[in-house]
């Protein structure tokens, strides 16, 4: 059986701040403005699991258990 390759884009560590700086989010990020989109939490550096894009936006995940399970779900449909 022939299964879909998926492409993962990840960035190491010491690129992350750079990253956040070309998408234009790093100072909100820093100031503690971006939420988590499944629990509301802000984002911080400390707690970011992961940043992906829906319908255009961008959006951010907090590495607590039940955001990243939510998180996992969400991909998984969309």
């Amino acid at each position: 059986m022939k299964k879909d390759k998926e492409i993962v884009k990840a960035i190491h560590d010491d690129k992350l701040d750079t990253f956040l700086k070309s998408i234009k989010v790093y100072d909100d990020l820093i100031a503690g403005k971006i939420k988590c989109k499944f629990c509301g939490d802000p984002v911080t550096i400390d707690n970011l699991y992961t940043v992906f894009p829906e319908s255009g936006a961008i959006k951010f995940a907090c590495d607590k258990a039940a955001c990243i399970a939510k998180m996992n779900i969400y991909l998984s449909e969309h």
